[in-house]
């Protein structure tokens, strides 16, 4: 999970952007109409976001089929759709993505953006530049249209949320030839804090995510030293291996990475020459 900035884009010279051009005048004004609606829609969600209460974020029950039809089809035919008037717009907020990882995962290419609240239940907010995430196609698909009910069951919201100050998530190298990594919500944090933590990596499947990539990271490690022993032709003692982990640990750039390597420099079995039996 990767926090970052909110978008500066303003919200309405976006949705001006999105109308003004290649559509019918009836719909221009029926779409102008709504634009008081839609700030007080904008202010409403940033007062949630203010307060963590995104469950609090009134469904809108002020719009017609119609107005709300007009509303998804802004975003699928006028923002997201290549070349369209506001597809720079999308771009741009697509590649302020860090290294272009996805903000949920932090693990996968960011391809697409998300709605993190679903367009099919708030059209009202379906090109708000601050309610649209960069993500990989996985984490998309695993969130889908979800609507949090409650704190508990909020998905990390990568522009109002920050853990990394927080020791939240533990890791452990489970002593098997076959490289194995286990990873563990912290049970000394705050509860709500712990259930909703818990709610996001079972919703998003980041166990899997995180167990599938410091598996192979595990293998790298291990592999590195394997050669190093090889090259230099001497034993590798544990006080080198738990040094060159300890290097690892401090020399991480990411909040997952740090925790990886703080279970590899703690592991015992590791360090004593476990690393010699990983496949």
């Amino acid at each position: 999970m990767i926090s970052m900035s909110a978008p500066t884009l303003n919200f309405i010279q976006v949705f001006n952007q999105c109308i003004n051009t290649k559509i019918q005048p009836k719909n221009r004004t029926e779409l102008e109409k709504l634009i008081p609606l839609l700030i007080r829609s904008k202010e409403d969600y940033e007062k949630a976001a203010a307060s963590n209460c995104f469950h609090k974020i009134p469904r809108p029950t002020v719009y017609s089929t119609e107005e709300e039809d007009l509303l998804k089809k802004v975003y699928k035919q006028r923002f997201a759709k290549f070349e369209s008037c506001g597809r720079d717009f999308y771009d741009k907020i697509l590649a302020s993505a860090p290294n272009e990882k996805c903000l949920l995962c932090g693990q996968g290419t960011a391809t697409e953006l998300d709605h993190y609240l679903p367009q099919t239940t708030y059209p009202d907010l379906s090109v708000l530049p601050i309610n649209l995430i960069p993500v990989c196609s996985e984490c998309n698909f695993q969130k889908r249209e979800h609507i949090p009910t409650q704190y508990e069951n909020c998905i990390f919201h990568p522009y109002f949320d920050n853990f990394e100050n927080i020791n939240w998530l533990n890791a452990q190298i489970i002593p098997d030839k076959i490289a194995s990594v286990y990873f563990s919500i912290a049970p000394n944090i705050d509860d709500s804090l712990q259930k909703r933590l818990n709610f996001i990596c079972k919703k998003l499947n980041l166990n899997k995510v995180w167990q599938l990539k410091y598996g192979s990271r595990l293998i790298e490690v291990a592999q590195s030293l394997k050669a190093h022993k090889y090259a230099s032709g001497t034993e590798l003692d544990a006080c080198y291996v738990k040094a060159h982990t300890i290097y690892l640990k401090e020399t991480a750039r990411t909040f997952t990475d740090k925790v990886f390597y703080n279970a590899l420099s703690e592991s015992e079995w590791f360090i004593d020459g476990g690393f010699e039996g990983i496949y």
